[in-house]
Parts: structure tokens; sequence; C-alpha cells
């Protein structure tokens, strides 16, 4: 079974992180007109300065950790991944990715400071092998601290599309053998959703509506 957490705690970090602090932001006060008279003003009036403030907005930093193993690559086997963000016209974003990944390595990375949006990872290995024969290979998804997806086994690729923010299942433990799978719906003809669960063959396995 995949235990990155306890991977990534014995393992060196070769890829750093990299973060963004939001930018300060300073309230917008308008100087005063200067007073031009030939004596001493004689107003009691006090000036009033308007003054006007920006609030930050909310973001959210996405953490990608990759493991792998002794056996990965080993037939000449090439693993890269990319992180999208899916815009509402259904575009995508390119917004980091890495690769080729070295055997033996644990790679973190952080994408900092996201908005509210969907969000794909994408893993990709040349030969088909995934990341070989290795039980504590794998990847993680998280945001904010809170489990998304992860995997150990893939053969081409592996895709993996969510939400930001995302709302956390806190009775799921990840990585203990069983497929898991939730779906959250809003208001808008919920009934006109569907899913399927298919095999690498294309052989559906689950579906629902």
């Amino acid at each position: 079974t995949l235990n990155l957490e306890m991977c990534v705690q014995s393992m060196p970090t070769q890829m750093p992180s990299f973060s963004m602090a939001p930018s300060e932001l300073h309230s917008v006060v308008p100087s005063p007109a200067p007073s031009f008279t030939s004596g001493p003003s004689t107003s009691t009036k006090p000036s009033h300065v308007p003054t006007f403030s920006l609030a930050p907005s909310i973001c959210y930093d996405v953490t990608i950790t990759i493991v792998t193993g002794s056996n990965t690559g080993k037939d000449g086997g090439v693993i890269t991944w990319e992180f999208y963000e899916k815009n509402q016209s259904g575009d995508m974003i390119f917004l980091n990715g890495g690769g080729p990944l070295d055997k033996d390595q644990t790679y973190e990375q952080v994408v900092p400071c996201l908005m509210s949006s969907d969000f794909v990872f994408n893993i990709t290995e040349s030969e088909g092998k995934g990341f070989g024969e290795c039980d504590s290979c794998g990847y993680l998804i998280s945001v904010d601290g809170e489990y998304v997806a992860g995997n150990s086994y893939f053969r081409y690729n592996d895709v993996v599309n969510f939400p930001v923010p995302f709302i956390p299942n806190k009775d799921f433990e990840p990585c203990h053998g069983d497929f898991y799978f939730a779906m959250t719906t809003d208001g808008n003809f919920p009934e006109r959703t569907t899913w399927v669960l298919e095999t690498y063959e294309g052989d559906a396995v689950l579906r629902g509506e």
C-alpha cells in the first residue's frame, strides 16, 4: 500500500518548493491640497481626508508530491507531469510541470495562492509502466494540507480533475487499498450529472447518475 507521508519524511526533497507571498496592500490616502493664504488660517474646521482600503483575496496553495523508486524508468521510460487551470471556457492554462523524474527520489512542488477555479493534474510515463514495480511510489495532491487525490499505479498516464477550494471528507483515509469516489453537485440540474468508472481497456466497472 502507498504511504507517501512516510516516504516524504524519510527521503530528501529534490525539487524546491516555490512560494509567492501575496502583494502587500496599502491604504490609498489622497493628500490634502496645500493652503495658499496671505495670513494665518482662522478656520477651526478639521480637514476630512477619505481613506480607501483593499481587502486581500482568499487564495489556496496546492502541493504536489511525487515519489519514484529504483524501478522507475528501468526500461527507458520517462515520467513527466503537468498542472493546469481549466477556466470557464474550458481552456487549459499551463501553471507548472516537471520531468524527466529521476529514480529513488521525492519531489514536492507547491503552486501558491490559487484563486477558486477548476484544476487538472496529468502524469505521464512514456513506456506505459508508470512508476515500475514499487509499493511505496506514487503521487499525492493536497489543497492547503487537505488530501485531494493520489495514486501509486498507472500505465501511460493518469489525470485528476479537482476544484479549488476543495471540500474534504474527514472520514476518508487515503491509500488503504479501497476505491473511493465522491461527487458534490450544486442546485443547477444535478439530475443531469452522470459518471462512469472504466478500466484501462475501456470496460465500465461502475456508473451512476
